[in-house]
Formats: structure tokens, C-alpha cells, sequence
């Protein structure tokens, strides 16, 4: 079975599969959290990656499968193995991609 879904517990799977004839080099764990998490419906998912792969290659598959986190896509922050990014690092395998989109909260005013 191709790497190229989800992990166990959720919803369907989209094809996020590289194209025909591509070669994998590995996977990469991508991680999902608050709005992403949403508009993919799942907290994680497993993703073959091929030589050459950045994260801004990456992001454009993700968005083509999954359309409602192409509406977050210039938002979103993302992280290698707990480190920030910009969408041209490179990816070899084996890292794990956080997508943490901008966050909102508090309250307005004086603090009580």
C-alpha cells in the first residue's frame, strides 16, 4: 500500500501520490494543526516525497488535494523537525513538517 494517504483513524484519504514515473526517496511526516487540521480533516498524514522535493512542492500537492488548505496556504507557517522554515528548505526524508496556520485569540481590553 503507497504511503501516499493517511494515517489510521480518520477520514478518507486524497491522492497526494507523486506522478507517474517519479521515484519515491522517502516519506515525510506532515503534521496538521487548528485550520489545516480542519480543511484536511485529519491531525496527520503520511506523504511520499521525491528527490529534489521542497516544501513549497510539497504544499502545492497538499493544496491540490486538499482545496481548503490551498485558502491557507500563504498563511501558514511551517516547521522541519521543530524548526521554522520558508517554503524553498529542502526535504530528504524522514522529517516531520509541521503546518501551523495563524492563530487568533484572546480577548480585547484591559486584563482583569
Amino acid at each position: 500500500m503507497p504511503l501516499e494517504s493517511r494515517l489510521p483513524g480518520g477520514g478518507a484519504a486524497r491522492d497526494t501520490r507523486l506522478p507517474s514515473g517519479v521515484a519515491p526517496i522517502g516519506s515525510v511526516l506532515v503534521r496538521l494543526f487548528a485550520t489545516a487540521l480542519d480543511a484536511v480533516g485529519e491531525s496527520s498524514l503520511r506523504i511520499e516525497i521525491a528527490e529534489g522535493e521542497t516544501v513549497a512542492s510539497l504544499l502545492d500537492r497538499l493544496a491540490a488535494a486538499y482545496p481548503g488548505l490551498a485558502a491557507l496556504r500563504r498563511s501558514l507557517l511551517v516547521a522541519i523537525n521543530y524548526e521554522y522554515v520558508d517554503a524553498n528548505a529542502p526535504l530528504s526524508g524522514g522529517e516531520e513538517i509541521a503546518l501551523i496556520p495563524p492563530v487568533q485569540g484572546g480577548r480585547d481590553g484591559a486584563r482583569d
